[in-house]
């Protein structure tokens, strides 16, 4: 990189071992733009410091003339603070391509472990709950289960109360019996081979639950049954427990996948080694829940939840009247309170003071949040349409009293207070809601 008067030259080779250096694949090999461009900052037209960054943002006036090899030489003039223009040559001189304006955004290193999903939450998002105690049972009805009585399934006998319950070491010796019980119980740490490694042990209870729901669903005698797949420390309910079954884990996956196909066929019960658990699980049975865990005796359920609020919650305002604005643009993450000292100030002829109900949102505020545009006739900051009821009117202003339900465009609707002229005020139509009024304007 070097520099001659206000611009920057920069050069680059691909690597011979690259792909696409030498079969032509690209016009312009994306590797070798994207070197060039870092020439913005070692010759100090961006300055990057204090964890803020930049990213190219906007393309325009972007033009290929020619073929590029595996050498580019660039020009790069400044076109504004945080914009650039780029000319792109190859090894002999001759212009392959040209950008009329790269425009560069900050970004903070928060910003891109958010856009990799390294912090982003969605609006919701599972949780597991307990299940309420005036959650009804219904009838137990007869069940059996798939795994041998001298096995890990044989602690199933706990919560018999001393009753009977058939076992059976395969589907196979259920079906040939003739029974046909509402629940089939299927033990899966009586299926994980042993004595193999991780990986393994994975892949063969895969395998062999796969087979068994097949054959599950083509037994006729069995449509009215439903296959509850019983795993242990297979999951995470939030409670601090550790995960245990990888294989088991695997196996929810693959049951979640049946449900979806066959909704009633099939239920996963997760449990612990509590007693307690143990003790309660014929009761599971009872209950009408495709997904469920049992934790120190107690039911949870998987639920879908409101996400907890992100960390760069808008804190509410200090003293005195704000609105909100983004004082360091280019992401809507810099959205704060910032002060609006106009919206307590005397009114001046044609004014109205207005408590601000509901306010628009238009591209006019992305703009300007995104720092693609410095301002608007209106003004720079972001909320120029609202609705609310009037607080106050200067001496001058005859046409509307406090009280009046009103709309319009004004300066400073993302605030609780604001100060407009009265000719941009209009009444706010009887049965409209103030939400609907302020998308109007």
């Amino acid at each position: 990189v070097w520099r001659h008067g206000d611009d920057l030259f920069a050069t680059a080779t691909l690597p011979a071992s690259a792909e696409g250096a030498s079969d032509g694949g690209f016009a312009l090999h994306p590797a070798l733009i994207d070197s060039v461009l870092h020439a913005v900052v070692a010759g100090g037209f961006i300055d990057v410091q204090g964890g803020q960054g930049w990213m190219p943002f906007s393309w325009t006036g972007v033009e290929r003339t020619g073929e590029c090899g595996s050498t580019v030489r660039v020009r790069i003039s400044r076109t504004g603070d945080t914009a650039v223009s780029v000319v792109v040559a190859d090894e002999h001189g001759r212009e392959v391509a040209r950008v009329g304006a790269l425009t560069f955004r900050p970004a903070s290193a928060g910003q891109l472990r958010a856009a990799r999903g390294g912090q982003q939450q969605s609006l919701y998002e599972p949780a597991w709950r307990p299940v309420g105690q005036n959650v009804p049972f219904a009838r137990r009805a007869p069940w059996a289960v798939i795994g041998a009585k001298d096995g890990p399934a044989s602690r199933l006998l706990h919560g018999t109360g001393g009753g009977s319950v058939p076992f059976h070491a395969s589907l196979d010796d259920l079906v040939l019996t003739g029974e046909a019980p509402r629940h089939i119980v299927l033990s899966l740490d009586d299926v994980v081979p042993a004595g193999t490694g991780l990986l393994a042990a994975v892949g063969g209870t895969d395998t062999h639950v796969l087979g068994v729901v097949q054959r599950f669903l083509t037994e006729e005698p069995l449509a009215g049954s439903t296959l509850v797949v019983l795993t242990r420390l297979a999951v995470d309910t939030g409670g601090g427990e550790r995960v245990e079954s990888l294989p088991g884990a695997s196996v929810w996956g693959l049951i979640r996948s049946a449900q979806t196909e066959h909704p009633g066929r099939f239920r996963l019960v997760d449990i612990d080694d509590e007693e307690a658990s143990w003790v309660r699980l014929s009761d599971v049975l009872g209950l009408e829940e495709d997904q469920m865990a049992l934790r120190g005796g107690a039911y949870v359920v998987p639920r879908v939840t409101a996400a907890r609020l992100p960390d760069y919650l808008v804190e509410p305002p200090a003293a005195g009247a704000h609105r909100l604005g983004i004082p360091d643009k280019g992401t809507l993450e810099n959205l704060t309170w910032v002060p609006c000292p106009e919206a307590e100030a005397p009114l001046t002829s044609g004014q109205v003071r207005i408590a601000v109900h509901a306010a628009g949102l238009n591209f006019r505020d992305v703009t300007i949040a995104l720092g693609l545009v410095e301002r608007t006739a209106i003004d720079a900051g972001l909320g120029s349409e609202g609705a609310g009821t009037v607080l106050e009117v200067a001496d001058d202003v005859t046409g509307l009293v406090p009280g009046d339900r009103v709309t319009g465009i004004f300066c400073g609707a993302f605030g609780p207070v604001a100060v407009a002229d009265h000719r941009l005020r209009v009444p706010v139509p009887v049965g409209w809601s103030h939400a609907g009024a302020a998308s109007v304007p």
